[in-house]
């Protein structure tokens, strides 16, 4: 969702290309800190591997 955004009910929130993976790989680990969330850290290489995708706003789906 943070590299292509997301289409729902409520509309569309937009994406963050524009950042570098370093910078959401950042991002990600301090909302799951902020959420408490006990998972593996995101690492740049996630990030570049996930931006490959290409991926619509309205392709975006929970897993």
């Amino acid at each position: 969702m943070l590299l292509y955004g997301k289409r729902g009910e409520a509309g569309l929130m937009p994406g963050f290309p524009q950042l570098g993976d370093e910078e959401l790989a950042a991002l990600l680990n301090h909302l799951m800190a902020l959420l408490k969330v006990r998972a593996e850290p995101f690492n740049p290489e996630d990030i570049k591997r996930e931006r490959g995708q290409n991926l619509a706003p309205d392709r975006i789906q929970r897993p």
